[in-house]
């Protein structure tokens, strides 16, 4: 009760949309219970859907055609958590550069800001934007993983490609079930989602993350084992906050505005992105040692939350709050690609690139090409968002690209023998993780990791005929994969 008499008496209060249990602390329930509903769902007054405007909006688009080629190269996008240039801060003194090589290769190749729709939070805004060129602004949720993708195919650039022949891949390095990404995955297209849950070999960062490099394997690994081309869409995780855990690092940073709490998590977080930093040169070296064609593509999705309601970021430019930065690089420094835009934002961002690379690109990107001077062009954007459900806008009323049930991982679980001896079981094979477990008849007994070739269990008594299964669950304890049968 005291936290229902603490918003109460509040004046003033403190909005968090992506930490609810900080914003209740501050606020008590019943400002986080409505803050909360409202990450959900928006005032939907304004979004009727109106068939004839589909119907007419479907005549426009089908009377204009674009030349599209297959490009005989891999596209490699990866959106970097919460990355800025601190170097914008005023009065803020770095003892060393934290993104030496992200500047040092922006000298070189196409680099630049994207506008994106948060601040502090709210990584699945951009991504959405990013890969289906819809706007925010037009969107009835803030949470389409949650609230569209969770029933509902949705054109993107996955599928455009995967049409094109490639293989779609997502990877990242944390959870699956965070913000029901398998699920949404497949419904944008998708043909394989590689969480933290089926990489075998892990690491964290100082501030308790899963390393970022973690990923370079599994984007090499792809690459070599598929044999068409790849598009590949990596979501990192090392440089998420919270950044109040005092972390060792090179990098002193002094400003006499900050109080201490700002300053030692700003320092924390020049530390953090350095190995950002290394990750990407890293990721960029390792594609540069292999013998295939490749653009490989780096954003962020929003600044960080850096002091208490991003008072840190006061010592910003306002104009920068929404930016973020951008990298291009393209093999054998082709330079094809020029973003000429200096205001582009991210539901714009892979359309340029992909004009360039002479690829087609969503409806909703044509649909920006051709109307986007009309006076009503928000309306026809909303329109087209709310057809997402009926799909009168394609042929047939029917969505015109196929969806197959997503795969878990680069490697499958093999079980290629089971050794008894004294009660214990040793499950030999490939591809186990320290989220796969043993199942014996379908029912899952206590396992342990030994390695990407071994799972291990102890004190159970097998007998003939045994079925054996090594299921892959997520943190969640749901399965997301399943190896083969072997009877004992």
């Amino acid at each position: 009760m005291d936290k229902l008499y603490n918003y109460g008496k509040s004046i003033t209060y403190a909005l968090s949309d992506f930490n609810l249990s900080d914003t209740y602390l501050k606020n008590g329930f019943l400002h986080s219970f409505y803050n909360s509903t409202n990450l959900f769902f928006l005032n939907n007054t304004n979004f009727n859907y109106d068939i004839d405007k589909v119907l007419k909006l479907k005549n426009i688009l089908n009377n204009h055609y674009y030349n599209s080629k297959d490009p005989n190269l891999n596209i490699i996008v990866i959106q970097l958590e919460s990355l800025f240039d601190p170097l914008k801060l005023k009065n803020t003194k770095f003892s060393s550069d934290p993104l030496k090589n992200l500047r040092n290769l922006s000298k070189t190749n196409e680099s630049g800001e994207i506008i994106v729709p948060v601040l502090g939070g709210g990584t699945i805004q951009t991504e959405f934007e990013i890969l289906t060129g819809i706007n925010m602004k037009n969107l009835y949720t803030k949470m389409p993983y949650l609230n569209i993708l969770n029933k509902n195919q949705v054109e993107s650039i996955p599928y455009i490609l995967k049409n094109s022949g490639y293989a779609t891949t997502a990877l990242h390095n944390y959870f699956s079930t965070f913000y029901n990404r398998t699920k949404a995955y497949e419904n944008l297209g998708f043909d394989t989602f590689i969480p933290i849950e089926s990489i075998s070999s892990r690491e964290t960062s100082k501030n308790f993350w899963y390393k970022d490099n973690l990923l370079i394997n599994e984007i090499i690994t792809k690459i070599k084992n598929t044999p068409e081309k790849d598009f590949i869409f990596g979501v990192a995780v090392e440089s998420h906050g919270p950044y109040n855990t005092p972390i060792d690092g090179d990098i002193v940073v002094k400003n006499d505005l900050l109080n201490e709490q700002e300053l030692l998590e700003l320092q924390n977080y020049a530390n953090i992105i350095k190995h950002v930093d290394d990750f990407i040169l890293n990721l960029v070296n390792e594609l540069n040692n292999i013998d295939e064609e490749y653009v490989l593509i780096f954003y962020s999705d929003h600044l960080p939350s850096l002091g208490e309601n991003h008072s840190t970021l006061s010592l910003l430019d306002s104009v920068d709050l929404f930016k973020t930065p951008y990298l291009i690089i393209e093999s054998n420094n082709n330079n094809s690609i020029s973003i000429e835009n200096e205001e582009i934002h991210s539901y714009e961002f892979l359309h340029e690139i992909f004009s360039d690379l002479n690829i087609n690109s969503t409806i909703y990107h044509k649909l920006r090409t051709i109307l986007k001077q009309d006076q009503n062009y928000d309306d026809y954007e909303k329109q087209l968002i709310l057809d997402i459900k009926k799909q009168n806008i394609y042929e047939d009323n029917k969505f015109p690209y196929e969806k197959s049930t997503i795969k878990i991982g680069n490697k499958p679980q093999i079980i290629e023998n089971v050794n008894i001896s004294e009660n214990e079981i040793l499950i030999i094979g490939s591809g186990f993780t320290e989220n796969s477990k043993i199942l014996v008849n379908g029912i899952k007994i206590d396992t342990q990791y030994i390695s990407p070739n071994c799972l291990k269990s102890v004190n159970y008594t097998t007998n003939n005929d045994d079925i054996f299964l090594v299921v892959l669950f997520s943190n969640k304890n749901s399965p997301l994969d399943i190896s083969n049968k072997f009877i004992f």
